[in-house]
């Protein structure tokens, strides 16, 4: 993903990061590798999730960014601001608490200035 390790390197100074997947040890332990590498070895890992709007409620997240539109809309559901990370250009979800967003800059700027006041 095209910028993702810059915009993420500076959001870990910024938000508490996490990533929580339904992918298994082995697929994990490739991404933790690849998240090392890019200075991003410390964010939190909860893999194996099958449930994973119930984990991030028990995590008390603030945003979820997915690709998946169920995912984004369940979130949604559950107070949790979704940053919808479309598939192509005909996915958008219109809905309150989804933000549609088509690359990492553009996850930066809203979460910089939704957030503003708290991380001045």
């Amino acid at each position: 993903m095209t910028g993702a390790d810059i915009v993420l390197n500076k959001l870990k100074d910024k938000f508490e990061l996490i990533v929580v997947t339904s992918r298994n040890d082995f697929e994990t332990n490739i991404a933790k590798e690849k998240l090392a590498k890019l200075g991003l070895g410390d964010i939190k890992i909860f893999n194996n999730e099958h449930h994973k709007i119930d984990k991030l409620k028990d995590e008390k997240v603030d945003y979820i960014i997915d690709d998946d539109d169920n995912i984004c809309i369940n979130a949604s559901d559950n107070n949790i601001c979704a940053l919808y990370f479309k598939n192509n250009a005909s996915n958008r979800i219109e809905k309150d608490n989804v933000i549609n967003v088509n690359n990492w800059c553009e996850i930066y700027k809203f979460l910089i200035l939704s957030n503003k006041e708290r991380i001045d």
